[in-house]
């Protein structure tokens, strides 16, 4: 019982609105929320939860501004345990997520190959076999933070250089300088690319 209760919840999580948690309506009813807390009580921790301090949070188009300022925290923190509690196995990958998200923010993106076309963008770094998210990074536009697909990669890459491991990257990311530079950190790559990407040679595409 327990188990098919767990299924019911995973498949029944996601709710356009935070009220739907507590909804009675049969057809996307969640025991889950209304066994933890009522809805108000909920409502009235909501209103005053913060996770940073607003007093040290810097206007947009100001300097030093961080978009993320208001998680922070919480945000660093995710990004250290999710690396803490595993260590890869050889084959790992780095590719985009997106969270879906329909609300007002200068972070939400517009992806149309997505099944969900609106959302935050994440790049992931997984475990290959388990899938499982090692280090991602949230694409806030933060000032002087470079969104270039080698520099995401090296980013994301960089505690797991020199140790041995084979990442794989879809065409988005895969660029002969960055082939160059991992290899140098003993780190492989294998990916598909681009026809038009910048060193790549041009009899590689050319007609036989």
């Amino acid at each position: 019982m327990i188990y098919i209760r767990s299924l019911l919840f995973s498949f029944t999580w996601y709710k356009n609105l935070i009220v739907d948690y507590w909804s009675t309506d049969i057809t996307i009813a969640t025991a889950f929320a209304a066994l933890c807390m009522t809805r108000e009580r909920f409502r009235a921790i909501l209103s005053f939860f913060h996770i940073n301090d607003n007093d040290t949070f810097i206007a947009r188009g100001l300097p030093n501004h961080d978009p993320l300022h208001k998680i922070h925290p919480l945000y660093d923190h995710l990004r250290q345990a999710f690396a803490s509690v595993s260590t890869p196995k050889q084959n790992i990958c780095i590719d985009e997520a997106l969270c879906p998200w329909r609300g007002r923010s200068q972070m939400r993106v517009y992806m149309k190959d997505k099944p969900v076309k609106w959302g935050i963008k994440l790049y992931e770094l997984c475990e290959s076999g388990s899938r499982y998210v090692w280090d991602f990074e949230i694409m806030a536009h933060e000032p002087g933070l470079s969104n270039a697909p080698f520099d995401i990669c090296q980013r994301l890459i960089h505690p797991l250089k020199n140790v041995g491991f084979t990442l794989f990257i879809d065409n988005f990311y895969c660029n002969p300088a960055l082939c160059d530079a991992l290899a140098a950190d003993n780190t492989m790559v294998v990916g598909t690319v681009r026809a038009n990407r910048i060193g790549l040679p041009k009899t590689l595409f050319s007609s036989p």
